[in-house]
């Protein structure tokens, strides 16, 4: 993701700022359509993992859930007997 911003701000925002100051409209808009499209990967790339790290504390709860529970249950069915 940082290579992306890095990309996008050394190789098309120097670029965007030239083409704009030269009132380049339709150039500085094919660099603005580049610029989009890498925000946009960025964006689903931080969405991607979010979800991964959110899966992966919804299973590890789940597990812990299952132990205690495993661990209750061994104690309550020791006592009954």
């Amino acid at each position: 993701m940082m290579a992306i911003y890095v990309f996008v701000y050394f190789k098309c925002y120097a670029p965007f700022n030239q083409q704009v100051s030269k009132q380049d409209w339709p150039a500085a808009g094919a660099i603005l359509g580049t610029i989009r499209k890498l925000v946009g990967l960025n964006l689903t790339i931080g969405l991607l993992t979010v979800a991964v790290a959110l899966s992966a504390g919804i299973c590890s709860v789940a597990s812990r859930l299952e132990l205690v529970l495993t661990i209750v249950g061994a104690q309550i069915s020791a006592r009954l007997l």
